[in-house]
């Protein structure tokens, strides 16, 4: 039986100075905390160990976030969340350098509906071909006119930014998977290849580096051995850690079982049944 990770913690504190807590698979599945998820969250507030949830959703803000976990009873405040949108704005910061606002076509919401000077969104299909690039965050929308938006606009400007923050394809689910944004936006690339058009998206969540650079800024701490990254998932939350210079651990309440584990050339430090 693999220990719990808090059974780890307890065993060797002094290993374990901070945690970056992916949440669908690890905290919760869909509208459902895992068993222990809740007290693992307590424990840490109670011995004043710093962490932060690092997720890929891009779906909700930090509010949305924080509010859905507090109706799980894992209470939570926007502070606590650190999300794949969270690099957005300073890469596009850096990326404009026209000298005027650009305006992106956005699917779902960000966490800067504008930076003055720099970015305004459009969120009307109807008016894609205004815009200067595509931010697809996912959430709600109706595929058929989105994608068919997308497409179109990437047919006449092959060369404009496409965002997509979130580098997930599958979100674990209680009964099964729900699709994520990157997914879609795999479909987009697809079907502009059909055209004769070679796209590829831009992520920032895990395991891009750049999300873990915004929270370790949140922490205000410097990468270590001793800052631990916990997820359920080898490529996304075990690779980004590691290749974040901080410790790994995976727990197996979602995308990664022992047959998964066995099989897969990216390891973590350390393997946990679940949090608590």
């Amino acid at each position: 039986m693999r220990p719990t990770l808090l059974d780890l913690i307890r065993k060797n504190p002094e290993n374990f100075d901070a945690f970056l807590l992916d949440l669908d698979g690890t905290v919760r599945l869909g509208n459902t905390p895992i068993p222990g998820a809740a007290e693992f969250v307590a424990y840490l507030r109670e011995h004043k160990i710093p962490f932060r949830y690092l997720t890929n959703s891009g779906a909700q803000i930090y509010e949305g976030i924080a509010e859905s976990l507090t109706k799980l009873n894992i209470p939570s405040t926007p502070a606590d969340v650190i999300s794949c949108l969270e690099p957005v704005a300073d890469y596009i910061r850096a990326l404009n350098t026209s000298g005027r606002e650009w305006k992106f076509f956005l699917v779902g919401k960000t966490l800067e509906p504008v930076i003055p000077g720099i970015l305004t969104y459009e969120t009307d299909p109807g008016k894609i071909m205004e815009c200067d690039g595509v931010q697809f965050n996912g959430g709600l929308h109706d595929w058929r006119i989105t994608i068919t938006a997308i497409v179109n606009f990437f047919i006449r400007y092959p060369d404009r930014p496409f965002l997509v923050p979130n580098p997930d394809i599958l979100n674990p689910l209680p009964n099964g998977v729900s699709i994520c944004a990157n997914a879609q936006a795999e479909f987009v690339i697809q079907l502009l290849k059909t055209a004769g058009i070679e796209k590829k998206q831009i992520n920032f969540g895990k395991p891009n580096k750049a999300i873990y650079q915004a929270a370790l800024r949140s922490l205000n701490m410097p990468a270590s051995k001793k800052i631990v990254g916990v997820g359920d998932l080898l490529t996304s939350d075990i690779a980004g850690a590691n290749n974040a210079g901080l410790s790994s651990a995976v727990v197996l309440t979602g995308l990664t079982t022992e047959e998964t584990l066995k099989n897969s050339s990216i390891q973590p430090h350390y393997v946990c049944s679940r949090l608590s």
